[in-house]
């Protein structure tokens, strides 16, 4: 009798040990503290978000962020880095190696980070990097989505690439991204859709190009390129014009380009010239030349998949497709292939996905959404 007490308390010891932890529960390791977020629905990924340090550890310079940790012989994936974890902290360098999102003022007032790498991360919270007065160096390959004030007053920033994004500035009280990164001269948004309220208000561009893909300029405020004086060349890809309009209707310099319109020159596309010397505000500009028509430039202009949406094979407009890498809406990727005769998505369930296509360097072409029928 005793022996097979004993016996079923072991095995109860066991089941508990490997037991998966509840939403809410929290848990630490040597390094940090962290919360559950599973999802109560049966089948849900096991997934965390980091809290904070835990008690008795200190922060290192070079924090690595890993994508998951382990709790009585179960992984978790962080999903996200919670509200001030990292707040003011002595941080010099981040990597996050899983998809990750920092959170809000994750990193807010971590005045020597002075580079974030973030090979996996689909989405940036509010406020998460303002006021890293040093934040030089960014690798941000697959983010979609960066939120209100996430890099405001960043002003040793001087260029960012975010070769991934969809939307600039999107969320409550939305907008403001880059607001006083007085230093911010260039950025790359090839596959940007929306840029939202005050996103460059008090930077430093000097130019910037608005992709075929941007559909939205919020003129919440007008305040967009507002108290930039640097800016001397906008190129927009796209031969239609988005419409945009005046605060005031008597007055030429209340639109979103309101404190550029008198130094900067528009290039627009080839064949697009009239179009935006009789558009609102576009017209307004100092000066309008039309780009030099290049192969490059056409096929960038008229670039698309079908059939959208797919049943199995998608296919582009463009011989310059050599690979792609498929993404779900929270960012997460599900496949990669190379091109070939199109790509197979007959794997891939039914619903959304964004679709990033390469070229044969790697380099990011196009982004565009796809429906798996």
């Amino acid at each position: 009798m005793k022996k097979t007490l004993l016996s079923f308390i072991m095995l109860l010891a066991v089941t508990f040990t490997y037991a998966q932890l509840a939403p809410g529960e929290i848990f630490y390791d040597a390094s940090f503290n962290f919360q559950v977020t599973t999802l109560e629905d049966a089948g849900s990924p096991n997934t965390v978000s980091l809290t904070g340090i835990a008690d008795g550890a200190n922060v290192p310079n070079a924090l690595v962020i890993p994508a998951t940790v382990n709790q009585g012989g179960i992984d978790y994936a962080i999903t996200l880095i919670s509200s001030q974890a990292f707040k003011s902290t002595s941080v010099t360098s981040l990597v996050i190696e899983g998809d990750t999102e920092p959170g809000h003022q994750s990193f807010m007032g971590c005045v020597d980070l002075t580079s974030i790498s973030l090979p996996l991360s689909s989405k940036i919270g509010a406020q998460a990097f303002r006021d890293c007065t040093a934040l030089t160096t960014t690798s941000l390959p697959n983010v979609l989505s960066v939120d209100v004030q996430t890099f405001r007053n960043c002003t040793a920033l001087t260029s960012i690439s975010l070769p991934s994004l969809i939307s600039l500035g999107a969320g409550e009280g939305a907008g403001l991204t880059f607001w006083q990164c007085a230093n911010l001269q260039t950025i790359d948004i090839p596959s940007v859709e929306a840029i939202y309220v005050g996103a460059f208000n008090a930077a430093g561009l000097t130019s910037i190009t608005l992709p075929t893909s941007l559909t939205v300029l919020d003129e919440t405020n007008y305040n967009i390129f507002r108290n930039i004086t640097t800016l001397t060349q906008v190129t927009v890809e796209n031969p239609t014009p988005i419409a945009l309009t005046y605060s005031d209707p008597t007055d030429t310099t209340s639109s979103i380009f309101a404190t550029t319109l008198g130094s900067a020159n528009l290039t627009v596309p080839n064949g697009s010239l009239a179009a935006y010397q009789a558009a609102e505000v576009w017209k307004d500009f100092a000066s309008i030349t039309e780009a030099t028509l290049s192969i490059d430039s056409n096929e960038k202009a008229v670039f698309k998949s079908y059939p959208n949406p797919v049943n199995d094979r998608l296919y582009f407009s463009s011989k310059a497709i050599a690979s792609v890498e498929i993404y779900n809406l929270l960012g997460s990727k599900i496949a990669s292939q190379k091109v070939n005769d199109g790509v197979d998505t007959s794997a891939l369930s039914k619903g959304m996905y964004l679709v990033r296509c390469q070229d044969a360097e790697g380099k990011n072409v196009a982004t565009v959404k796809v429906i798996k029928q």
